[in-house]
């Protein structure tokens, strides 16, 4: 099961944004991890951090996480 997921976030990163409650908007600039409770200044760049923990560096940073897919 946890195979399936990663790949399905490997072809569809945003899948884990609609699907899970992964980041807290703190404040206007101040979005905080679910995962590890690091915040990040951007929505962006605290979704790029989120996926770097299912996949490797290299592909959370170039991943596009502002599409977000809805589901049927």
């Amino acid at each position: 099961v946890i195979w399936s997921y990663k790949e399905r976030v490997k072809r569809s990163p945003a899948v884990v944004f609609y699907e899970l409650s992964l980041y807290i908007q703190m404040d206007a600039r101040k979005f905080q991890c679910r995962i590890c409770g690091e915040i990040r200044t951007t929505r962006t760049k605290v979704m790029r951090h989120i996926l770097a923990h299912f996949l490797p560096d290299e592909i959370a940073r170039m991943a596009e996480v502002n599409i977000v897919e809805r589901p049927l």
